[in-house]
């Protein structure tokens, strides 16, 4: 989560307002249950749908690696 929590910092600085309704709502009810998992990653999947429209490449890469991270929670891998 501290991952998350620095890319979304970075975004809010930068106001990346697209990635930021996509995930922020997500991060702020996660609650470490399953149908947290689901809720962030639904919103990640989705984040990462809108592309990487000016995104450093260290943030698109991060925005994908959560995404795939948030899968693996929730198929216990």
């Amino acid at each position: 989560m501290a991952a998350l929590a620095s890319l979304i910092g970075g975004w809010c600085e930068q106001r990346r307002l697209s990635h930021l309704a996509m995930v922020l709502p997500s991060y702020v009810a996660f609650n470490g249950l399953t149908d947290g998992w689901n809720y962030l990653g639904s919103a990640l999947r989705g984040a990462v749908d809108l592309g990487a429209d000016g995104l450093p490449s260290n943030e698109w890469a991060m925005l994908q690696r959560l995404s795939r991270d948030a899968e693996k929670a929730l198929s216990g891998r």
